[in-house]
């Protein structure tokens, strides 16, 4: 049982120093990045949507517009409940 937690640990200490650096995000940021990705497909899906001659293609746009509509609209209510903003310094 001891060789094979040594040999996990290995792998992951192994792992960790041949990966990539990252950094963290905060909640804040991570909610914010959400809201401009999803804000940018809706933008693409809007334009498919007016330009698109096909009716399956509309369709299949208009669904995920929606979709991706109330996924906005939840991130935006987490990033108020989450204290983010130019403002969220000053409710001491």
């Amino acid at each position: 049982m001891t060789g094979v937690k040594g040999c996990c640990w290995f792998v992951a200490l192994a792992t960790g120093i041949m990966a990539t650096p990252s950094y963290g995000l905060t909640e804040c940021e991570f909610i914010q990045q959400t809201i401009n990705k999803l804000g940018s497909r809706m933008s693409i899906l809007r334009m498919t949507i007016a330009t698109s001659g096909n009716q399956v293609v509309q369709e299949e746009a208009s669904k995920q517009l929606r979709s991706d509509t109330n996924d906005y609209r939840l991130a935006k209510k987490q990033y108020e409940r989450s204290d983010c903003g130019p403002d969220r310094w000053s409710r001491d």
